[in-house]
């Protein structure tokens, strides 16, 4: 979606990990990547209980966030 003329407003959402401090920055530089991934077709039926778990492969800490503030899921 790009900026039209007129209000634009701008919601970032900081968070420290519970540090006293929260350093943060915005730079319009850094390049943003859009990844997609098609999967296999699947079969839901109705009533029945299809678990998702999404997680980094190899993570230093079993901790480590994906650094994906932006993930979304579609189903179409």
């Amino acid at each position: 979606m790009n900026l039209k003329e007129g209000k634009n407003q701008l919601l970032v959402k900081c968070f420290n990990n519970f540090q006293k401090e929260a350093q943060m920055g915005i730079g319009n530089h850094v390049s943003q990547y859009l990844y997609v991934k098609k999967l296999a077709p699947v079969e839901l039926r109705k009533g029945e209980y299809f678990p998702v778990n999404w997680k980094l492969s190899d993570p230093v800490t079993p901790h480590e966030t994906l650094h994906l503030p932006n993930l979304v899921l579609k189903f179409e």
